[in-house]
C-alpha cells in the first residue's frame, strides 16, 4: 500500500484541521499528454443484493462503487489530501443510470482510498440502488429473468470520460441467493448509452436469476397429471358401470378445473399463457376428452337397451361392436399421447 497507494485516513486529523467550511471550486477533468479521454476502472464490492417486490421482481443492491483513474496533478502529498477534504479533486460523477439511487452525492458516503505518486487516484463510494428485473413469464416456473444495473455519467461524454471493468470486477461478500431464485451467472460488460446530449460510456453488471420450480412441481403440476392418471383408469372398468366411470371423469375435470384457476387466475396474471398454464390446460383437454367419451358409450348403450328392451347388457363382448372398438382405441392412444406430451413439454421448457 506504500508504494502505490498512502492511506488518507492515517492523516484524517490533520486534513480535517484544515477544511475550509466554504466548499472551493472542483478542478478540472485530468487531460493526460497525448490522451483525450479519462479512463475510470470500476469494480463493485456487493454487500447485499435482495429482492424487494417478487411480484415485479424489484431488487435492490447495495454495495461500494471502487472507481480508480489516474491524475497527473495529484500525488501522496499534504496539497493533495487538503483538496481531498475541501472536496477540490475532481470526480467522474459514476451513478447507476437505469435504477432509483437511494444514496447519491452523500458525502458520507465518499471514501478517498488513497492517492498514488504516479496520480493514481482511488475513490470508492456507499451506494444502494433499486432496480426492476425482466418479467417474462411465458416459461414460468422454469424461467429465467435478467437484472441490469448500469453505472455511467451524465456529465462527462464518451470522448471525454470512458468506463472500463476491473480485472476483478466484483467482490462478492455476502450470500445472494433466494428461496424462490438462484443466481446462475453474473455477467459485466461496457456498452455505449445513446442519449440526445451524445453518447456516453456505461459499465453494466447483469445478475441472472434461475427460479427454483421443484415446489411448483410438487404443488401445481404434479397432482393434475396424477388426476390425469386416474382419469384413465375407468377404461377398464365394465361397460356396464358406466355411472361409476361418470363419477370419476366429472369429479377429476371439476379438480383440474380448480387447478386451471390457480395457475392462471390467481398467479401473476398475464396476458398470455404460461407453461403452467399449457400443462395444466393439456391435462384438463384429456380429462375432458375422457368424459366426452364416457358420455358418448353411455348414450349409444342406453339406446340400444331401451330400443331392444335389455337391461343393461347392450355393451356386451358381443354388441354393438363400435363401441368396443372406441373402447380400445382410447386404451392405447390414452397412453401414448400422455408420454408424447410429457417428451415434447419437456423438451420445449426444460
Amino acid at each position: 500500500m506504500t508504494k502505490k497507494f498512502v492511506d488518507c485516513f492515517m492523516i484524517m486529523g490533520t486534513a480535517l484541521s484544515l477544511r475550509n467550511p466554504i466548499k472551493l471550486p472542483e478542478m478540472g477533468r485530468p487531460v493526460l499528454r497525448d490522451v483525450i479521454t479519462t479512463s475510470v476502472n470500476l469494480s463493485l464490492s456487493v454487500e447485499t443484493l435482495k429482492i424487494i417486490n417478487p411480484e415485479n421482481l424489484e431488487v435492490e443492491l447495495t454495495a461500494l462503487l471502487n472507481q480508480e483513474w489516474t491524475d497527473a496533478r495529484l500525488g501522496a502529498n499534504v496539497k493533495t489530501r487538503k483538496m481531498a477534504v475541501a472536496g477540490q479533486i475532481w470526480k467522474p460523477k459514476i451513478i447507476s443510470i437505469n435504477g432509483e439511487n437511494k444514496i447519491c452525492n452523500n458525502e458520507d458516503a465518499v471514501f478517498w482510498r488513497g492517492f498514488g505518486d504516479e496520480g493514481n487516484v482511488l475513490l470508492s463510494e456507499k451506494i444502494s440502488v433499486r432496480t426492476t428485473c425482466t418479467t417474462n413469464y411465458r416459461k414460468f416456473p422454469f424461467d429465467t429473468q435478467i437484472c441490469d444495473f448500469k453505472f455511467g455519467t451524465y456529465r462527462f461524454p464518451q470522448d471525454e470520460v470512458t468506463v472500463v471493468w476491473d480485472s476483478v470486477p466484483l467482490h462478492i461478500t455476502t450470500n445472494i441467493n433466494f428461496n424462490e431464485f438462484n443466481v446462475t451467472n453474473i455477467i459485466t460488460f461496457i456498452e455505449t448509452d445513446v442519449r440526445c446530449s451524445g453518447n456516453f460510456s456505461t459499465a453494466v453488471v447483469q445478475f441472472v436469476f434461475k427460479r427454483h420450480y421443484q415446489h411448483y412441481i410438487y404443488c401445481l403440476m404434479l397432482p393434475p397429471f396424477l388426476l390425469t392418471l386416474l382419469n384413465y383408469t375407468p377404461f377398464w372398468f365394465n361397460l356396464n358401470k358406466r355411472t361409476n366411470r361418470l363419477c370419476i371423469n366429472t369429479s377429476v375435470l371439476f379438480l383440474l378445473v380448480y387447478f386451471n384457476y390457480c395457475s392462471i387466475c390467481s398467479m401473476r396474471p398475464t396476458p398470455y399463457l404460461k407453461a403452467l398454464d399449457i400443462f395444466v390446460l393439456i391435462c384438463t383437454s384429456f380429462s375432458l376428452t375422457t368424459l366426452l367419451e364416457t358420455i358418448f358409450v353411455d348414450f349409444v348403450c342406453t339406446l340400444e337397451e331401451s330400443h331392444f328392451h335389455l337391461k343393461k347388457v347392450a355393451c356386451s363382448k358381443e354388441y354393438p361392436k363400435n363401441i368396443l372398438w372406441l373402447e380400445y382405441a382410447m386404451k392405447l392412444s390414452y397412453p401414448v399421447f400422455c408420454i408424447f406430451f410429457l417428451i415434447v413439454y419437456g423438451w420445449l421448457y426444460f
